[in-house]
């Protein structure tokens, strides 16, 4: 996203990725003969699209111009715990202290991050809408589970038309320039962002049918420890020591009340699926 947005206007760039992928996803339905969602099954794909790729992106894609990726990525870690109190909120799973403390020691990691990071000139707005942007990520898994299952790559198809015209409109209210790539880095970065879109949210949707809403979230945990290491190799990113560890803080944070169980007596132990 980081180097989508170096050329392309931020929310016209995202456009061109959900527009490719949407109709990438609709051609495969449409060769398998898969059925379309009806019902409250279309009810739920238009919601996940809105937050997930309507409001996300909408959020996410200008705020990365200014924030780097690694302090993007770890505002995302914190989706596992965010998901996990939403969920507990509706009532989806049960409350747990642990989820609390686990909130207090990622906020105290984000608070480090922050800090830190205001002394490179970043807006706190371009802070605000990635955090933002995080937490729709997170209503839109909750939110899907609220409504009954449907097959994964209809529902993406769905889900992505909605966040593609979401987007376009966006663009079009921002007065963007439409305009396609001319530099190959931006060709291969948005190849990679449709590919990543399509394989990510299709089996995203999959898990969640059959994972706990908080325990498909836990991925998010190790996506800042990849993209440090890319930021720093490939996007020329600095990273000082305050940043990692106020990373470390969130990571712990998100282990302590999403990723962690209470020690029990062995009889008392219940096998999960």
């Amino acid at each position: 996203m980081r180097f989508s947005n170096r050329e392309l206007p931020p929310l016209w760039g995202a456009t061109l990725r959900f527009v490719a992928a949407a109709l990438i996803v609709h051609g495969i339905v449409l060769a398998r003969g898969i059925p379309y969602p009806r019902g409250n099954v279309l009810t739920g794909a238009v919601v996940f699209g809105t937050l997930a790729f309507g409001i996300n992106f909408t959020l996410a894609y200008p705020g990365l111009v200014y924030v780097p990726a690694g302090m993007g990525s770890v505002f995302y870690a914190t989706v596992p715990l965010t998901t996990l109190l939403m969920a507990n909120a509706l009532g989806l799973e049960p409350f747990r202290f642990r989820a609390l403390a686990g909130a207090l020691l990622a906020l105290a990691g984000a608070a480090v991050v922050f800090r830190d990071q205001l002394s490179f000139a970043i807006p706190a707005a371009a802070m605000a809408a990635v955090l933002l942007a995080s937490l729709a990520d997170a209503g839109a898994a909750t939110a899907i589970k609220r409504f009954p299952r449907g097959q994964p790559l209809a529902m993406n198809a769905v889900a992505m038309t909605v966040g593609a015209v979401f987007l376009f409109v966006a663009s079009a209210v921002a007065g963007e320039p439409r305009v396609l790539p001319a530099r190959t880095e931006t060709w291969l970065a948005l190849i990679w962002l449709v590919g990543a879109t399509i394989a990510g949210f299709v089996l995203l949707v999959w898990v969640l049918g059959r994972w706990s809403v908080s325990a498909t979230a836990y991925v998010r945990v190790l996506s800042p420890l990849v993209t440090v290491v890319l930021a720093t190799t490939i996007a020329g990113e600095s990273i000082t020591s305050a940043f990692l560890v106020g990373g470390l803080l969130v990571i712990a944070g998100v282990y302590v009340g999403a990723l962690s169980r209470p020690r029990g007596p062995a009889g008392d132990a219940v096998p999960e699926p």
